[in-house]
């Protein structure tokens, strides 16, 4: 629901239009390929947002959806089709932080505020004026598992973290100096 609401005020900033006139607000998810499960669940979540909250300041609210594909180049094709072609005052998505950050380099370039609906890698909006996120980053989950972790393990193996897997770094730096084991199910 907050989600709804933010994305409502950045609409309500990005659009200079006659009252009457909709509030166009893309939204581009996995909705086919391997994160589609993901995609659909989340979309479920937008559609019972916008079914609650129809409309901002008495405009109605138009959703613009298109699917990445669960890829990369299809991230950033649908986010440019949002832009180009449906003319969106604001973006939100994508599941999957890869999916993400291609989608919000696009959406940077154009100006177009974007929310990250779930993409928690922090590289989804360092360094961006115009892309947000309305979940935690990685390094929250891995300072809340070490959080969680030691207290109640007194003594374990160091953590260690898997080439590519940023969130166990956090665990490190923040273990307060007790032994922990991390693992990942693959």
């Amino acid at each position: 629901m907050k989600l709804f609401a933010i994305v409502a005020a950045a609409c309500c900033l990005a659009v200079h239009a006659v009252a009457a006139e909709p509030v166009r607000v893309g939204v581009f998810l996995p909705l086919s390929g391997h994160k589609a499960y993901a995609g659909r669940v989340e979309f479920a979540g937008i559609e019972l947002a916008h079914s609650l909250f129809p409309e901002i300041a008495g405009r109605p609210v138009e959703l613009y959806v298109r699917d990445n594909r669960s890829d990369s180049d299809g991230a950033a094709a649908a986010v440019r089709q949002l832009i180009e072609e449906d003319r969106v005052s604001a973006i939100l998505g994508s599941y999957g932080s890869d999916l993400a950050i291609a989608g919000s380099a696009v959406a940077e370039a154009a100006g177009i505020p974007t929310i990250g609906t779930s993409c928690t890698s922090p590289l989804v909006t360092r360094g961006k004026r115009h892309i947000f996120r309305a979940c935690f980053t990685d390094d929250d989950q891995g300072a809340g598992a070490a959080t969680y972790a030691s207290s109640f393990a007194a003594s374990a193996a160091p953590p260690s973290s898997p080439p590519g897997i940023p969130f166990t770094r956090p665990a490190r730096q923040k273990g307060s100096g007790k032994r922990l084991s991390v693992s990942a199910a693959r």
